[in-house]
């Protein structure tokens, strides 16, 4: 899809997994892109105090799953606010 072509085109991307941990995707993603994959679970941490351990504009890519619709409005905004904080120009979200 989309976001992996986008993806593709980035040396070594950096993605980071909001989600548990899933076998075949982290298969999936390091064959297609040969990208180092972070897995950030915030289904099992405290989302609404989350914020993510990665420095501005450091991240290619991001897999928010269905995260943002657990959340309410106020922690979800906060959890957009930090994706775009740490996603480079031109990064994605899926």
């Amino acid at each position: 899809g989309p976001f992996v072509a986008i993806l593709h085109r980035r040396p070594s991307p950096l993605l980071i997994d909001l989600g548990p941990a899933d076998g075949g995707t982290v298969t999936f993603l390091g064959e297609r892109l040969g990208c180092k994959l972070v897995i950030e679970n915030l289904l099992e941490s405290r989302p609404e105090a989350a914020k993510l351990p990665h420095a501005d504009g450091s991240v290619d890519g991001a897999l928010r799953w269905d995260i943002l619709d657990r959340l309410g409005p106020a922690a979800g905004q906060a959890l957009a606010d930090e994706l775009v904080r740490v996603l480079r120009p031109g990064g994605r979200c899926c």
